[in-house]
């Protein structure tokens, strides 16, 4: 009996070491909200042109709301955070790449009915000596009451088009990974492994890399694939692309998460990345393996002693 104490005693202090950091690692989850008085389509336009070139495009505006409203178009530059790809508005670029002047409304303020649509043009005129390459501008809808009153605030909404447009001619597709790491959260009782991937686009043109990341396991076998998430990487900007791979089933052991990907306009560019990372079981797993295994040692102590 002394022996079966020692056992149980072993196995009760495995079982706290190995639910300890499965606990620390939880995590709260975010949830966003937004208004939806003002809805824009397309939320981004991304084209392709010649020098001298005249691209034709539409908005498609609606009052979301129960009001009668005012809208007004107007344009900036942008940029965006390394982060998440956040716009942020009337932040140049390195690169002389400002197509504010380029781009001409039908017209540029229109009234809207409640829940009404109405539909907006406007012309890119691309210039003669364009420079090759990603060009860029950010298209403000701004949303007003009809009847506000001179002591109330202006603009009850605001919604952003961007516009990437690519110019045909010298265009140079590098890109460097600044990054490629495996990191764990939970959601909803579930670990996700999520891979983080940072590039810094080097060239002179808007990428958007495509492609998967496979998993494979300890024997080099695929166990699943994961669509890369695939967002616009801007010239002379780095910006981090995360993945998320939520297993199914039961997985222990150390795992292969390898990236394969391409880019460029053509689509000849590749990207190729892995990083071994582990899979524990989680604490429900973790309790039952560690009882079936104090269970089957406690009969074989019973059988042999009843051998005895």
């Amino acid at each position: 009996m002394k022996k079966i104490a020692q056992l149980f005693i072993i196995l009760f202090s495995f079982l706290f070491v190995a639910i300890t950091p499965v606990l620390n690692k939880v995590k709260s989850q975010d949830v966003e909200s937004a208004s939806d008085y003002l809805t824009v389509t397309p939320p981004k336009v991304e084209l392709w042109t010649e020098q001298g070139k005249e691209i034709h495009q539409t908005l498609k505006i609606t009052n979301e709301s129960d009001q009668p409203a005012l809208i007004a178009l107007s344009l900036e530059s942008f940029s965006v955070a390394e982060s998440d790809g956040t716009v942020v508005l009337g932040q140049n670029f390195s690169l002389p790449n400002d197509i504010i002047s380029w781009i001409e409304f039908e017209k540029r303020d229109a009234h809207l009915a409640p829940k009404e649509t109405k539909y907006i043009s406007y012309n890119i005129k691309t210039p003669a000596n364009a420079y090759p390459g990603g060009n860029y501008a950010a298209i403000i809808v701004s949303m007003d009451k009809v009847d506000r009153k001179p002591e109330d605030k202006a603009g009850t909404a605001k919604v952003v088009s961007l516009v990437l447009l690519s110019v045909a001619g010298d265009i140079r597709d590098t890109v460097a990974v600044e990054k490629y790491e495996h990191i764990t959260s939970k959601a909803k009782g579930n670990t996700n492994h999520n891979f983080v991937l940072k590039l810094k686009n080097n060239g002179n043109n808007h990428i958007r890399p495509k492609g998967m990341i496979v998993i494979t396991n300890f024997f080099g076998k695929k166990v699943a694939e994961v669509p890369l998430e695939s967002e616009n990487v801007l010239p002379n900007v780095s910006r981090t692309l995360e993945t998320t791979w939520s297993p199914k089933g039961f997985h222990f052991g150390r795992y292969n998460a390898n990236l394969v990907a391409t880019y460029g306009y053509k689509g000849d560019k590749q990207i190729a990345e892995s990083i071994g990372f582990f899979i524990w079981p989680n604490l429900i797993t973790i309790v039952s393996i560690i009882l079936a295994l104090f269970i089957v040692a406690m009969l074989a102590l019973t059988f042999k002693s009843k051998r005895r």
